[in-house]
């Protein structure tokens, strides 16, 4: 066997492997990738309020309404930063050990409170919500860790494939170079032919982008990965980018949660919305406050630390003092989907996606075309 035919014995049985997980990804990752945009239409009625003429309810007495409404501690605090958006409070318990998401997640509740008059407005089981199954399924398969060893690995293979199919798709004469980067079809181009050239075009078009999109995954499928990407990064070393803060402000009349908010508004008072992280009860452990700026900036947020009980601020994380390992880390997310560049790199990721979606698809016809031609000459 030649090394090509051998090139090509490995990516057609390592796209056979690996092609039903490669699809899932891929419908998946187009399905997630306008998040942001569908769910406020589909969901406004739940998201928004009208605006009150008197203050908005202090935090404090609506995370109490919310969490006699669910009937469990919340876990995080949702906060847009607009006068017309409900508050969301989100509860639920997350079990490690779980093989499955259906025992990952005993409980998934978020509530939607009217600021102004702190009357529960929907109670949402989010365990079940639409846009949630599509995260999990991109994330693990709904198979808890086995299934994010299997997409990590499957997205290891598909990084294989991309390289080996560049390989394949590699003319051997400058003059087949046309057939090999554009459609050359007539109305008596066979369905074969057109199959092969959307697989074979397609793929050499979407490499380079879906390789972004392949290894930018990696950094949660591995932890490793991760870790070592941000070491390369930093030089070897690891600086922290926190800032230890002395808050020297005396308990006012507003509870923690109100005096948590106000600060990190201070920090970021254009943010798109506030994001808080709650501890346990009786664990100690401080609340975390996120500020996330508008649009392609997301990743530029704001994280600081809080003591639970009355607010007073820990620490101080801002994008800027990161280094440059743990910017490219605050970044990923929006690489994946494309976000960094706006509304214009989310509908890229969502093309690429698709067209890496339809990459196993195809490559299963040539394959199964392969076999038949195979047969009919053996008889």
């Amino acid at each position: 066997m030649t090394a090509k035919g051998t090139i090509l014995w490995l990516h057609r049985w390592l796209g056979l492997l690996s092609g039903l997980v490669v699809l899932i990804l891929s419908i998946t990752g187009c399905l997630y990738a306008f998040v942001d945009e569908i769910t406020p239409l589909i969901y406004r009625q739940r998201q928004r309020v009208v605006p009150g003429s008197h203050a908005m309810v202090p935090l404090d007495r609506l995370r109490e309404t919310a969490e006699k409404a669910i009937g469990h501690p919340a876990n995080q605090v949702f906060i847009p930063n607009r006068p017309d958006a409900a508050v969301r409070f989100i509860a639920y318990r997350f079990d490690a050990d779980a093989w499955h998401y259906g025992a990952q997640y005993p409980y998934y509740y978020t509530c939607y409170i009217d600021p102004y008059t702190a009357g529960v407005m929907y109670m949402e089981n989010t365990k079940y919500e639409f846009f949630n199954l599509v995260f999990h399924l991109h994330f693990d398969l709904l198979l808890a860790g086995a299934g994010r060893w299997i997409v990590g690995w499957s997205t290891v293979v598909f990084a294989v494939l991309l390289a080996t199919g560049l390989v394949l798709w590699w003319p051997h004469k400058r003059s087949a170079l046309r057939q090999r980067i554009r459609f050359v079809w007539t109305d008596r181009t066979r369905w074969k032919r057109k199959n092969y050239d959307l697989h074979n075009i397609l793929g050499f078009y979407t490499l380079v982008p879906a390789l972004v999109l392949a290894l930018t995954g990696l950094v949660w499928a591995f932890p490793q990965v991760d870790h070592t990407v941000q070491r390369l990064l930093d030089g070897g070393e690891r600086p922290s980018g926190t800032v230890t803060v002395t808050d020297n402000r005396l308990p006012g009349p507003e509870g923690p949660l109100e005096r948590i908010v106000r600060d990190l508004w201070a920090d970021m008072p254009g943010a798109r919305y506030y994001l808080l992280n709650l501890p346990d009860a009786g664990t100690g452990a401080p609340v975390t406050g996120l500020a996330y700026p508008y649009g392609r900036q997301r990743y530029q947020y704001t994280l600081n630390t809080y003591e639970a009980t009355d607010g007073r601020k820990l620490s101080g994380h801002r994008y800027i003092d990161k280094s440059p390992g743990a910017k490219y880390r605050a970044m990923n997310y929006d690489i994946h989907i494309g976000n960094i560049f706006g509304l214009p790199g989310k509908i890229l990721a969502f093309g690429i996606s698709l067209i890496c979606a339809s990459l196993p698809v195809t490559g299963a016809v040539i394959w199964w075309q392969g076999r038949k031609k195979k047969r009919t000459r053996a008889s």
